[in-house]
C-alpha cells in the first residue's frame, strides 16, 4: 500500500510540470517555436495519461482485487468503483483516444486541437487524481 501511495505522490508531482508548461505561454502556434512549446506539451500529456492509468490499475488491483490491462477498461472500472463521475470518465476516455491518435500518427489538426483542450485534461486529471488519493488513504486505513 505504501508503494501505491508513493506511486500516487510522485504522480502528483510529474503531473505539475504539465501545469506549469500549460502557464508558459499563450497558446498561439503560429511561429515554429510555439509550435515546438505545442508538441512538448503534447508529449507530456501522452505521458502523464499512461502514467494515470497505470496508477489507476495498480490502485484497482490493490484496493478493488480487480486485475484489467486495457487503459480503457481501467478507467471505466474507476467509474464502477465511484472514483470518477460518468461525466470525468467520459473524458478520462477521450484522453486516452486523443492520446492514441497523437501517439500512432501525426496530424497538424489532432495536435492543435489537443493543444486547445490540455487545459481541460489537466483539470480532470488532478480532480480524479485527487479522488484516487482519498480512495487510496481510506483503503490504506482498512487494510
Amino acid at each position: 500500500m505504501e508503494k501505491l501511495i508513493r506511486k500516487h505522490e510522485n504522480f502528483s508531482k510529474a503531473l505539475k510540470t504539465l501545469s506549469n508548461s500549460l502557464e508558459c505561454v499563450p497558446l498561439s502556434y503560429e511561429e515554429e517555436s510555439s509550435k515546438i512549446l505545442r508538441d512538448s506539451r503534447i508529449k507530456r500529456f501522452e505521458y502523464y495519461i499512461d502514467s494515470f492509468w497505470k496508477l489507476s490499475k495498480r490502485y484497482l488491483l490493490i484496493c478493488k482485487d480487480v486485475d484489467l490491462n486495457v487503459p480503457k477498461e481501467i478507467i471505466k472500472q474507476l467509474f464502477k468503483a465511484k472514483v470518477a463521475t460518468e461525466e470525468e470518465t467520459e473524458l478520462l476516455l477521450h484522453m486516452i483516444t486523443m492520446r492514441n491518435k497523437t501517439s500512432h500518427m501525426y496530424k497538424e489538426e489532432i495536435a492543435d486541437q489537443l493543444a486547445i483542450e490540455l487545459e481541460d485534461y489537466y483539470n480532470i486529471l488532478k480532480i480524479v487524481s485527487d479522488k484516487l488519493k482519498k480512495n487510496i488513504v481510506k483503503n490504506s486505513l482498512i487494510l
